[in-house]
């Protein structure tokens, strides 16, 4: 998709020209850093909306939950805007939330508040609270080791509370502004995420999925649980977990019995017959 742009005192808005703009484009709502705007971002935000997404961004520089779910408002209200270029155009049932630093743990907190909000992916994210986590839908959590900021055990905290399907991947370079300007590093595996959660994409799918192409990708470190236990590669991945180590993966304990072993393994090949 090409992209244009909306300017608004209290949100900007990157969407796919009108010309491309096909129906049930997906939302995701933007939380920039302590001081940031979304121009420190808008390499990212315009590829974002070359992938098909409507990205609304709030102008504060004080990201928080409130704005990014004032975000989504202002688009389901240009959904039924007669006349506009948006109207009829957006999913309202499938909303994303993404944002780096402070804007992250705005994310977060938007998805607890807002049930349209299924799909959250935060890059370099601080949040006040590391207790904050989401209820409904999945999560990618994007981090660099030489983060001072949102540093390890921050992001440990922020993985260990979901229960949710999520990933939790660190990136061996880069600092805590990764999530800048293009996106850099983080990108690539944030398109894929949103793509995978919010469309489905099969390709999308495959970064995290199945035989996960991040899992095996050497400049990344990668935890994730409770997502599907759908192929072989997967099962041995956790093959030996307890449900107190962090790669335990509910769905791999096919018995539900607290580990996942050679019984479970049975009954994981069972139903591959």
């Amino acid at each position: 998709f090409n992209h244009a742009a909306i300017v608004t005192p209290d949100y900007e808005i990157y969407h796919p020209i009108e010309s491309e703009m096909t129906g049930n484009h997906t939302i995701i709502t933007w939380g920039n850093a302590a001081g940031g705007t979304p121009t420190m971002y808008k390499p990212l935000l315009q590829h974002f909306a070359s992938w098909g997404f409507v990205v609304v961004a709030t102008t504060s520089r004080s990201s928080n939950a409130e704005l990014l779910i004032g975000g989504v408002d202002l688009m389901a209200a240009l959904n039924v805007e007669p006349d506009g270029i948006f109207e009829g155009q957006l999913n309202l049932d499938v909303v994303a939330a993404s944002g780096h630093s402070l804007g992250g743990g705005a994310a977060i907190g938007a998805a607890n508040q807002d049930p349209r909000i299924q799909v959250v992916c935060i890059g370099n994210s601080a949040p006040q609270d590391s207790t904050m986590t989401v209820t409904e839908g999945s999560m990618f959590i994007m981090g660099s080791i030489n983060d001072p900021i949102a540093n390890e055990n921050l992001l440990q905290g922020i993985y260990d509370h979901s229960e949710l399907p999520t990933v939790w991947g660190v990136l061996g370079r880069g600092s805590h502004f990764q999530y800048m300007g293009n996106g850099q590093a983080f990108r690539g595996y944030a398109t894929a995420w949103l793509m995978a959660e919010t469309q489905n994409d099969s390709y999308a799918r495959g970064a995290f999925y199945g035989d996960c192409e991040i899992c095996g990708h050497p400049d990344w470190t990668v935890q994730m649980k409770n997502m599907e236990c759908n192929a072989l590669s997967v099962f041995a991945r956790e093959y030996g977990a307890l449900t107190s180590d962090l790669n335990y993966n509910i769905p791999c304990d096919v018995n539900r019995d607290g580990d996942i072993d050679g019984s479970d393994l049975a009954e994981f090949a069972a139903g591959f017959k």
